[in-house]
């Protein structure tokens, strides 16, 4: 854990919003790539992340990149937030080498952060590479007795029910929540939460969730965004 909360610059300019063409044109680079990459999930085995296909802008500020995992067989995304002030990457996946050099920031990434204590993924390369960045999570925070060290700009919840440490992560100006594990929107399922089996205490979850404010965005870990009325879908999923 690294206790630094650095101010984000753009060009030089403190707290200077950048404009979504400057880092869109890395993105557009790595949804060309073809690769695979070998990371290591478990003592003497390893997974591989497949060829990156698409990358997506969902919108202004906020982007995401996605791949399937054999090894976890289900699709794995993480997202890149930038919100005006602050740029966070959620549960990295690795990107090939090739394309750092492209990486569009004056600035490194401030924070690194891990929706649950099983979204690890990448996140040792992402650090070794970003060693400023703030490496954290609610699981690791909890082992020292801490909340997790965020800007104050956004907000931790506790998801207690999910898996450990499941955690959704608000930022009231950009009107999103990030999700891990709890809330999940694949493809041929549709929305629904983080099934049973996988869950720590079920019930305790719904009420988690249905304790948490209302917003209109949501970026998942695994599945679609969800991009209007994400609170109101969700809310109703708890409910059913």
């Amino acid at each position: 854990m690294i206790g630094i909360d650095p101010p984000f610059r753009i060009g030089g300019n403190p707290g200077a919003f950048f404009e979504p063409s400057d880092i869109h044109g890395f993105f557009e680079r790595l949804a060309e790539a073809r690769f695979e990459v070998k990371y290591p999930m478990s003592p003497g085995s390893m997974a591989v992340l497949p060829i990156v296909s698409t990358t997506t802008s969902v919108a202004p500020g906020i982007w995401r990149w996605s791949a399937f995992s054999p090894h976890h067989r289900v699709d794995l995304a993480s997202h890149l937030v930038w919100d005006g002030w602050n740029c966070l990457v959620f549960d990295p996946l690795p990107l090939a080498d090739p394309l750092w050099a492209t990486w569009p920031l004056e600035q490194k990434p401030g924070w690194l952060v891990l929706t649950n204590e099983n979204h690890e993924r990448d996140v040792k390369a992402w650090s070794e590479r970003f060693s400023d960045a703030v490496c954290m999570g609610l699981a690791g925070e909890r082992k020292e007795n801490r909340l997790p060290s965020i800007p104050s700009n956004w907000v931790c919840f506790d998801l207690a029910g999910g898996a450990g440490g499941e955690a959704a992560f608000h930022c009231a100006a950009l009107d999103l929540m990030v999700f891990g594990d709890a809330v999940v929107n694949l493809p041929g399922r549709g929305l629904e939460l983080l099934p049973e089996k996988y869950c720590r205490n079920p019930a305790q979850l719904r009420h988690s969730l249905g304790l948490l404010p209302r917003f209109g965005r949501a970026l998942l870990a695994h599945g679609e965004p969800l991009m209007e009325r994400a609170s109101e879908r969700i809310h109703a999923v708890v409910g059913s």
